[in-house]
C-alpha cells in the first residue's frame, strides 16, 4: 500500500473513531492540526524558495502573454487578414472590368 494512501486510510479510521467518542467538533479541531502539521513539514531551503519564485515569474508572464495575445494580436491578425482579402477582391474585380 502506498505511504500517502495509507496516510489517509489511517486519518479516516482515526477521524471515524474520535467522532464516535467526542463528536464532531473534536474532529474540525483535529484535521486542523494535522493539516497544520503539514503545513509545518513544508519547510523550505532559500534557494528553493527562489526557485519557486522564479518559476511563477515565468508562469504568470506566460500566462499574460497569452491573454495578450489571445485578446489584441490575434484580432488584429484576423482583421488585417480580411481586410487585405476584401482589397485584393475589389481590385480583382475592378481589373476584370
Amino acid at each position: 500500500m502506498p505511504i500517502l494512501s495509507f496516510k489517509i486510510y489511517r486519518l479516516t479510521n482515526t477521524i471515524k473513531y474520535f467522532q464516535k467518542k467526542y463528536g464532531t467538533i473534536f474532529i474540525i479541531w483535529k484535521i486542523y492540526v494535522i493539516f497544520e502539521q503539514n503545513l509545518n513539514d513544508l519547510n523550505m531551503e532559500f534557494t528553493q524558495f527562489v526557485g519557486f519564485l522564479i518559476f511563477l515569474t515565468v508562469f504568470t508572464m506566460g500566462f499574460w502573454l497569452l491573454i495578450f495575445a489571445l485578446t489584441f494580436i490575434v484580432p488584429y491578425w484576423l482583421f488585417g487578414n480580411l481586410m487585405e482579402n476584401a482589397k485584393l477582391r475589389r481590385e480583382a474585380k475592378k481589373n476584370k472590368k
